[in-house]
């Protein structure tokens, strides 16, 4: 296991690239504004990226192709961009080559929440706009960016067309009643989870919902696996629910805080929480099938650390005496002031 230290607040977000070359890169975004990438084999910070004037909410890394300035040739490379989002309501846009906010615009800010926007998500769409001549070109179709709000709204963002116009807003969904957590897309669907206690799917080929999952508190975590759909929040458990029936298949207990994260790898879910943990959960049909309903999961791991990230749960002081030195009296402040700002929603 490896630790990275620099940043001065809580890691809020993080996503995985590879170079051309093969090299892994971290990128971690935080409450102290700022978000910093890092090579994974040596720990070292590579960059510190400047812009947001608030919290760091959510990353999104794009692959294209860039030219190769050691080839005459203009022969093309793998690079990378990211997109970030930040609870000052912006989403800037960087180039991970120079690690510097694009020029001319392009990089952002781009505008159109009224409040924090609290996740992104990438998708590549079939373009209608061009027609035959777009399947001429042969390419798979075309790149849009979704961003979740505090303002209750999820917004579709065209790319290109958002370059050097501070974004290009292309539709506004605005079937949530309040606060959108996390925001993912799946082919012609959008997943989301809300702080008015549902997860919600909507069509995009009708821009309606058809599909509304209740819960007892706030939704905060959504993953998508097959069949299945698992949501978390501040009611401590995963709830495992079937797609095509919309009906609740299990509820999963082991944490005994918010899951505010998950990621499903093969057959497997990995949840985070503000316990403090990091826990993974067989989603096999026979495992979901004799996995009793009151009780933590049969093959969860053994408790472990989660990242820097989970400092963030100090605050709650629900289960565990503080820890001394984790956190300085003006993150907690801030850490207080941004749960009220939540509930208020």
């Amino acid at each position: 296991m490896k630790t990275f230290h620099g940043h001065t607040g809580p890691v809020t977000r993080v996503a995985v690239y590879q170079t051309c070359l093969g090299q892994e890169r971290l990128v971690t975004g935080s409450w102290d504004k700022t978000i910093k990438v890092w090579d994974t084999e040596t720990k070292a910070c590579l960059a510190t990226l400047r812009g947001h004037t608030d919290f760091v909410k959510g990353l999104a890394v794009r692959a294209v192709m860039v030219a190769n300035k050691e080839d005459s040739e203009g022969e093309k490379v793998l690079g990378h961009e990211l997109f970030s989002c930040s609870y000052d309501g912006t989403i800037l846009h960087w180039d991970l080559q120079s690690f510097a906010p694009f020029e001319g615009g392009r990089g952002g800010p781009w505008r159109g929440h009224i409040r924090g926007v609290n996740d992104l998500c990438l998708t590549i769409e079939e373009d209608n706009e061009q027609g035959n001549d777009h399947e001429k070109t042969g390419d798979q179709g075309k790149e849009y960016l979704y961003s979740a709000g505090s303002d209750g709204t999820i917004r579709k963002w065209d790319i290109t067309r958002g370059q050097g116009r501070g974004g290009h807003c292309v539709h506004v969904f605005q079937h949530h009643a309040t606060t959108v957590y996390k925001v993912l897309v799946d082919s012609i669907e959008i997943w989301s989870v809300s702080a008015d206690k549902t997860a919600q799917r909507l069509d995009l080929e009708t821009n309606k919902t058809d599909t509304k999952l209740e819960h007892p508190d706030f939704a905060k975590s959504i993953a998508l696996a097959g069949p299945y759909v698992m949501t978390g929040g501040r009611q401590e458990s995963i709830r495992v629910w079937s797609i095509g029936t919309g009906k609740l298949v299990k509820e999963i207990k082991g944490h005994f805080d918010e899951v505010s994260s998950m990621v499903v790898i093969g057959s497997t879910l990995f949840s985070g929480s503000l316990d403090g943990t990091i826990r993974r959960w067989s989603l096999k049909e026979k495992d979901l099938a004799s996995l009793p309903k009151d009780k933590a999961n049969l093959h969860a791991s053994n408790q472990e650390p989660a990242t820097e990230s989970a400092s963030y749960a100090l605050a709650q002081e629900k289960h565990e005496e503080k820890k001394p030195g984790m956190m300085t009296e003006e993150e907690e402040r801030e850490l207080a002031e941004l749960m009220d700002s939540d509930d208020d929603d």
